[in-house]
């Protein structure tokens, strides 16, 4: 009995160190290099290399798109508006080649016809880096939430991470050289979240996925990262009270860590976010896991919501 004690007693601590180190990793041994000679195109003669992202028109994936851009990448935009897509491009620098491609990711999110349309228009491409990162939320108690919004929520938030990358994975593993694949999850996938339920768990299972993913291409050119961001300065955070998001993240001091992570020579599979970000999601992740039984962070909870919420949030 003893023996059995012990060893639930380690598993139950490893659940928290793990996240603990792979914060500690992150935060002060990661030393990012060059995005393109980590993922470089497959001759080097050739031309630039491609990236592919999903949600690219706002928040942090516009800004992944911009640094993308930046690091010489050649990019393959896909949204559901022509509009934003078109001004996105004409955005971008006129060193690289833009490639958009119209995909409402909600409307089409089971069809399969609509990941094989995206795979074919980018079949001769020399695609280096794939970023799932369309997603969705509405918060607010479950039995307020629209069910349109929340059909959208579970068609946004799962089915392209899942047929995407399906879609794709063949052309990817016929590269020889560096490939990624980066997933967006959220640091709300590490705990049940009330007022932000369906959302929570839409975040768990990209991150089950992603991490999962992960192993399975263990070993071979292609590294998949999972990203979990907290509170960052975009849209989906535009309910929150001025005088909380002073102290938010903004999506270019994210990108600008989250680029870091990825070209170094450190293979991280699961990205939080700069240290503040880190080390919150650690002491969350730690203290939450009460919710599931401790009445009185229910309570806490609620509380923090009325004082933190201006108006119910915008998707």
């Amino acid at each position: 009995m003893e023996t059995l004690l012990i060893v639930l007693g380690l598993y139950v601590l490893s659940s928290k160190i793990i996240p603990i180190w792979e914060a500690v990793k992150v935060i002060f041994l990661v030393r990012g290099g060059v995005l393109s000679k980590k993922y470089p195109a497959q001759n080097e003669k050739s031309a630039r290399p491609w990236a592919l992202i999903t949600g690219c028109t706002a928040g942090i994936g516009e800004q992944i798109t911009h640094r993308l851009a930046k690091e010489g990448y050649n990019l393959v935009l896909v949204s559901r508006s022509i509009q934003k897509l078109e001004q996105l491009r004409d955005e971008l620098s006129p060193d690289i080649e833009k490639k958009i491609i119209q995909a409402d990711l909600c409307s089409q999110a089971t069809d399969l016809h609509t990941y094989q349309r995206i795979a074919y228009e980018v079949s001769n491409l020399d695609l280096a880096i794939v970023i799932n990162n369309a997603g969705v939320i509405y918060n607010g108690y479950y039995k307020d939430i629209l069910s349109a919004h929340i059909r959208e929520q579970a068609l946004v938030n799962t089915y392209p991470y899942l047929l995407l990358t399906r879609a794709l994975l063949p052309q990817l593993l016929k590269r020889k050289v560096q490939t990624a694949i980066v997933n967006l999850a959220s640091s709300a996938s590490f705990i049940p979240g009330p007022y932000s339920a369906q959302y929570h768990c839409s975040k768990a299972f990209d991150r089950f996925f992603s991490e999962a993913l992960a192993s399975e291409l263990d070993g071979s050119h292609i590294q998949v990262t999972t990203v979990c961001p907290m509170y960052v300065q975009t849209k989906m955070i535009s309910n929150m009270k001025p005088s909380w998001r002073n102290g938010v993240t903004s999506s270019e001091e994210y990108v600008e860590k989250l680029f870091q992570v990825l070209s170094s020579g450190t293979r991280v599979k699961l990205f939080v976010g700069p240290t503040f970000h880190s080390m919150e999601t650690c002491v969350n992740k730690i203290l939450m896991n009460m919710v599931s039984w401790y009445r009185p962070t229910y309570v806490m909870i609620e509380k923090f919501r009325k004082g933190f919420i201006d108006s119910e949030p915008k998707n």
